[in-house]
């Protein structure tokens, strides 16, 4: 079973909307689409069966010593698929799977297609790659200016960067926290230059703070700390953006042998106060 994660995503409602599916959820298939054949593979454990017809459609690949490719798999599949026999409806392989879900011969090829296709055999790999978390967000909860969502494993990295690279001159954030205590939280935090400004690309370690009254990190573009000294190591990274900078504030960026500051970064993105911390585990 997954750990979820606890997302809070901040942007102006009308830059957010078109995110909306039609019962006002964040979708994050509007964000990134997620191929529909993934919609018609299910979850099956695989038969000997099903074993023996993907090892035949590989044993007949290479007797017609090609290499699979995006370019040739649909081809392949139909020349297989007759040689078989098979009459099935469709003028490509996604065609066929959709118009015949039970087929065992096309379930059986549907893994080898979306791992030549697609890079990932199921839906919750391609997901976790090109969404960065394996399913939709879920038990939304949508105010005027936020989103809370849940997510599996992690924060959904790729969908906030697509957001952003959309709508470059919105100001946008998302906290998050695991369910597990002491990992896996933070705050993604992006500013705007302003219209018709641009910037050189780049990454750079930087010290910020994180205001819990606020939800926000100390951060201004202006005069913002990138020097490292001995009393200040970087815990942050700023991303330069072509049109704005991101600020990425997470356990992942401070000291990892620091364990009381991930502990304590953890306690307040979970909602915890900074003097309940210290009234708990003392200021040291």
């Amino acid at each position: 079973m997954a750990n979820y994660v606890f997302n809070y995503l901040y942007m102006n409602e009308g830059a957010m909307k078109k995110y909306f599916n039609e019962e006002g959820e964040l979708d994050f298939n509007k964000v990134i689409p997620k191929p529909e054949i993934f919609s018609h593979i299910k979850f099956q454990l695989f038969s000997q069966k099903t074993w023996e017809i993907e090892a035949k459609f590989m044993n007949f690949v290479i007797h017609k010593e090609k290499n699979l490719e995006k370019e040739n798999i649909n081809e392949l599949i139909m020349l297989f698929l007759n040689k078989l026999g098979e009459k099935l409806e469709g003028k490509n392989f996604e065609e066929i799977l959709k118009n015949n879900p039970e087929n065992e011969t096309a379930l059986a090829l549907a893994p080898v297609y979306c791992e030549t296709f697609y890079g990932k055999t199921n839906a919750a790999y391609w997901c976790a790659e090109n969404w960065g978390t394996k399913w939709n967000a879920s038990d939304q909860y949508r105010c005027e200016d936020y989103v809370e969502f849940t997510t599996a494993w992690s924060m959904p990295d790729k969908i906030i960067e697509k957001i952003i690279e959309e709508n470059p001159n919105e100001p946008l954030k998302i906290l998050f926290n695991d369910e597990v205590l002491g990992e896996n939280c933070g705050i993604w935090q992006y500013f705007p230059l302003g219209e018709g400004k641009v910037q050189e690309t780049g990454t750079d370690k930087i010290f910020v703070s994180y205001s819990p009254d606020n939800l926000k990190v100390n951060y201004d573009p202006d005069n913002y700390k990138i020097m490292v000294n001995k009393n200040e190591e970087p815990n942050a990274l700023k991303i330069r953006l072509p049109y704005g900078d991101l600020i990425i504030y997470t356990d992942a960026t401070d000291n990892p042998n620091n364990e009381i500051e991930k502990n304590k970064k953890w306690f307040l993105f979970a909602g915890g106060e900074e003097d309940e911390w210290d009234e708990i585990y003392g200021e040291d």
